[in-house]
């Protein structure tokens, strides 16, 4: 009898201790488990956050992100250009330079990238100008003397860099416009009677600007560059919807170079940027000196170049 009461208690105490290593391996188990399930977590949290990261940036440089009318501000811009008339069909200096006073109502909106002092901005807006020759500073004492009446919608667009308050953003930009060139002396055109498809006519043709804009602070800006706008003689919406095709795809594939600079070396985005979408706005600009709807044959368009200096102001 008490070699079973024995043998019952040493049974029992067997399984206890069979129980509590078990209950240890669980513990260890689930620790374990917990563990691993805490790196999963953490990783994943990681790569979110990571991913986030890769969002906002992308935000950032996407032009899509500037889309939303939300958090945009007002803006109204004066601006100075002094021009001169590049057109094949005449000699150079037959028309003299001039100078326009141009007007642009519109908004702007600033997207800041919180990993460094980058920033891009898209601005939208409605311009008009005057101009004369008597307002121009290159050769105003030569050639025909004009007026020019000129209205359009634009956009321009830009990577940047902050300096506290301040800002300094390289540009790109074009408009649609709609320009009335007259001459003051119409004895002009029995001379270069292919100015008669320009003279007192409204005329379709694109504008197109680059620069640099100075930020003072979140209200102001100095702006300087150059402008390019070539005027067509005609309109040919067929022509001129696939040759703005063209250059719309170069500069596309521009944008998303830029786009990838900015991801691998960000201070320099705002440089590359600039040079690649005004390199070929330029190229663009100069095929159309010949053939106004590059590549067809086509018209060559009158080109009006030049320097511009203004200042805006944000609302």
């Amino acid at each position: 009898m008490k070699i079973g009461r024995i043998l019952l208690f040493v049974a029992v105490s067997a399984i206890c201790v069979g129980l509590s290593f078990s209950r240890a391996d669980a513990q260890t188990d689930t620790q374990t488990a917990t563990d691993a399930q805490k790196q999963t977590a953490a990783k994943v949290a990681a790569e979110k956050e990571d991913d986030s990261e890769d969002d906002e940036y992308e935000r950032f440089f996407d032009i899509s992100a500037t889309v939303n009318l939300h958090g945009e501000k007002p803006t109204l811009e004066l601006q100075y250009s002094s021009l001169g008339v590049d057109y094949k069909e005449i000699p150079n200096g037959a028309i003299a330079g001039f100078g326009v006073l141009d007007g642009r109502l519109g908004s702007v909106r600033t997207i800041s990238n919180k990993k460094n002092s980058l920033f891009y901005e898209r601005a939208k807006y409605l311009y008009f100008g005057y101009g004369a020759t008597s307002l121009g500073m290159i050769n105003t004492a030569e050639g025909a003397k004009t007026t020019l009446w000129r209205f359009g919608l634009g956009e321009r667009s830009g990577r940047g860099w902050k300096f506290g308050d301040a800002g300094l953003v390289m540009y790109y930009g074009t408009a649609m416009i709609w320009s009335d060139f007259s001459l003051a002396d119409t004895s002009v055109l029995t001379l270069q009677p292919k100015m008669n498809d320009f003279h007192d006519a409204f005329r379709f043709g694109k504008f197109t600007e680059g620069g640099a804009a100075f930020k003072i602070g979140e209200s102001a800006a100095i702006t300087l560059g150059y402008e390019q706008t070539a005027v067509f003689p005609r309109h040919l919406p067929f022509y001129w919807i696939f040759s703005e095709a063209i250059e719309g795809v170069a500069q596309e594939a521009a944008e998303r170079f830029t786009r990838a600079v900015a991801k691998s070396s960000p201070q320099t985005a705002p440089i590359v940027g600039f040079l690649l979408h005004n390199g070929i706005g330029i190229g663009a600009g100069l095929l159309k000196k010949n053939r106004m709807n590059w590549p067809f044959d086509t018209a060559p368009a009158l080109l009006q170049n030049g320097m511009r200096l203004g200042v805006s102001f944000r609302f």
